[in-house]
């Protein structure tokens, strides 16, 4: 049976009786060969030349020549298969040496035709395994070339681990050679400590055990004592029975990733540091700035409610105006530092719009008075009444954009319009719209006037004032709630704000009743006759949140320190305490973990400067019930003393 089939030949032959007997053989046996005929060597030759062919079968003698003739014209290194009735051992041997497979003897009777067919696939065969072996032997030489010549260190070790080979990589990046190592487990580049390839070491028992390949990295030390750093990639070469022959140990040397890691933690860390010192610094500022700002907005507060003159309340709202501005600035400083450093946290619960819009109105009420300015607030029918999302940082969008426009507008008017922009399922798209008839904003500046620090330009630094932040807080929040903000401006016309926010739709009818708008005025008399320990070492605070409690009918008993809250905690019987956090001796903080630990279950309010990221958190960690921040809002502070009061945390 023959191993090779669709075989084309090139059959040399000028006998036309050898060439019918070899015609009819291949068809007596059905053999599945191709050939093409050629009666001489010149046309030997010329076929040779432009046809492909698998096997050359040429009879020695021919009339104008001899088969030697034809062999430096058959392409492609074919076997060649010399037939002849000239059977001396002299031809024999000329043929063979030049370079012919096999050679057969004509008989008479032409039986050399049924060895023709084995000798053919013989012939192939050969051939075919030649390719083979050339083949192998230049992937070889390759293999080991780029072996060599790698910068890589290979290291070949036998199945104890001791080093049988090194490459120049291993030279060039150790320093030794291989007469340095041979027949070590090259300890000697890890000083006290084993190598990967030592029997003691943790990698290679791994490798024992599992004999699959394992990487890890090690410093190491060069023939020079220079240290430097490696990934080595140790592999098992196993045998039949799943025994270890061999051990391939590549290293590749990382001295650069490692220094540019070990560079980056330092760099971590000053940034870290420095982080810190900020964070500090911002605390202190916040501290020292909001503790005098809450004196003077508590005491503006009360004397708006006694006798004023006209003249005396103008004075009096000039003087709340300016510290809400200095207010304004130092929450937009503390916002930014909460955006920047990924702290800020977007709440998602139930609130009403028309109740936000109507408080921002309000708001705005004396502002627009005081510069003759008309300002209005819609709300599109289709807007629903409740919807769930972050209304505190909604809030603080609006007061931005709705405070900007009242600081660039003299003339004309301000509006805000609040629409629905799309609606999907239980999630709706709601449109603010802030328009203003201000001075506008020039096209050039309208790409950088959401940059920190960044106003329109500096003639406006120096006319408007301001830190240049505020629409930089705008667009960084409305991102966080998941929204955009664009702006349309013509300079000289005016500047209209569009900020579109994703919310959810919230089931009026389930929610009612549970996020009330305000506390009722009526809810304040259940203050009446309660006493309250307020702890405060600034008079001034003091004289602000005593008559604050005290003109709702709240008995207050006042501490200078957290040293004398703790005692007073135990001493007498209250109904919530007032704490701030800086002060003397003992701290809001530790005073609270005390009370605590006394299993006091008095509800603790902070009341604190502070307003960074996680200071909530960490009073709420102390042992207080909730945390209001300075310059102390009232309706805010009797709101979270009810809710203390009537839901105690501990």
């Amino acid at each position: 049976m023959l191993k090779h089939r669709d075989v084309t030949i090139l059959m040399v032959e000028d006998d036309e009786i050898d060439q019918m007997a070899f015609q009819r053989f291949l068809k007596k046996q059905e053999l599945p060969y191709k050939y093409i005929m050629a009666s001489s060597v010149a046309e030997a030759k010329e076929k040779a030349g432009t046809e492909e062919f698998d096997v050359a079968v040429i009879d020695y003698n021919l009339q104008d020549g001899n088969g030697l003739d034809i062999l430096p014209h058959i392409r492609g290194g074919i076997p060649v298969i010399f037939v002849t009735g000239q059977g001396d051992q002299k031809t024999a041997v000329e043929a063979m040496k030049a370079g012919i497979y096999d050679y057969l003897i004509k008989d008479s009777f032409r039986n050399y035709l049924e060895l023709l067919p084995v000798t053919i696939d013989n012939a192939i065969s050969h051939r075919k395994a030649e390719q083979k072996l050339r083949q192998v032997e230049r992937e070889v030489e390759k293999l080991l070339w780029v072996v060599s010549k790698t910068e890589n260190s290979l290291v070949i070790a036998d199945k104890d681990g001791k080093i049988e080979w090194v490459n120049e990589g291993f030279e060039r990046l150790t320093g030794y050679g291989f007469d340095d190592v041979s027949g070590t487990y090259g300890d000697i580049l890890l000083k006290n400590a084993y190598s990967g390839l030592n029997p003691k070491s943790p990698y290679f028992q791994k490798l024992q055990t599992t004999k699959k390949p394992m990487s890890y990295e090690s410093r190491n030390y060069n023939k020079k004592g220079e240290e430097f750093w490696v990934l080595t990639t140790i592999t098992p070469i196993l045998g039949k029975g799943r025994e270890i022959q061999k051990i391939i140990a590549i290293d590749s040397d990382i001295t650069a990733r490692k220094k540019a890691e070990y560079a980056l933690i330092l760099a971590k860390h000053r940034a870290e540091k420095l982080a810190k010192t900020k964070e500090e610094f911002l605390a202190n500022m916040s501290h020292e700035i909001r503790t005098p700002m809450n004196a003077i907005i508590g005491m503006a507060e009360l004397l708006r409610e006694t006798e004023l003159t006209p003249e005396q309340m103008k004075y009096l709202n000039s003087v709340r105006f300016a510290s809400e501005n200095l207010l304004a600035i130092i929450s937009d400083v503390l916002d930014l530092s909460k955006l920047e450093a990924g702290e800020m946290v977007f709440e998602h619960i139930s609130f009403d719009v028309k109740n936000l819009v109507e408080n921002i109105a309000e708001m705005f009420r004396f502002r627009a008075e005081e510069k003759q300015l008309k300002f209005s607030c819609k709300i599109d029918e289709k807007v629903p009444e409740q919807l769930i999302g972050d209304p505190g940082k909604l809030n603080q969008v609006l007061l931005n954009l709705i405070s900007n426009a009242f600081k660039f507008t003299h003339e004309g008017e301000i509006s805000l319009r609040i629409s629905v922009q799309s609606e999907i399922d239980k999630l709706i798209t709601v449109k603010f719209e802030v328009n203003d008839t201000g001075i506008g904003i020039a096209k050039e500046n309208q790409q950088s006037i959401f940059e920190s620090f960044r106003q329109a330009d500096s003639e406006t630094t120096r006319k408007y004032g301001g830190t240049g932040l505020g629409l930089t807080i705008v667009k960084r929040l409305t991102e966080g709630l998941g929204g955009t903000v664009e702006l349309n401006s013509k300079e000289g016309k005016g500047t209209t704000f569009i900020v579109q926010i994703p919310f959810g739709k919230a089931d009026n009818s389930a929610l009612k009743g549970k996020h009330p708008k305000h506390e009722k005025p009526g809810a304040l008399k259940d203050l009446e006759g309660k006493k309250a320990l307020l702890v405060e070492d600034n008079e001034l605070n003091q004289i602000v949140a005593a008559e604050f409690l005290k003109r709702v009918g709240i008995q207050t008993l006042t501490a200078k320190n957290g040293r004398e809250a703790i005692e007073m905690a135990a001493s007498g019987t209250y109904d919530f305490i007032l704490m701030d956090i800086q002060m003397p001796e003992v701290d809001g903080y530790e005073a609270a973990r005390q009370i605590r630990k006394a299993g006091n279950k008095i509800p603790v309010i902070a009341m604190t400067a502070h307003a960074l990221p996680g200071e909530r958190e960490k009073c709420l960690k102390a042992g207080m019930d909730d945390y209001v921040t300075k310059p102390i809002q009232k309706n805010e502070l009797f709101k979270s003393i009810l809710q203390a009061i009537k839901n105690p945390k501990h």
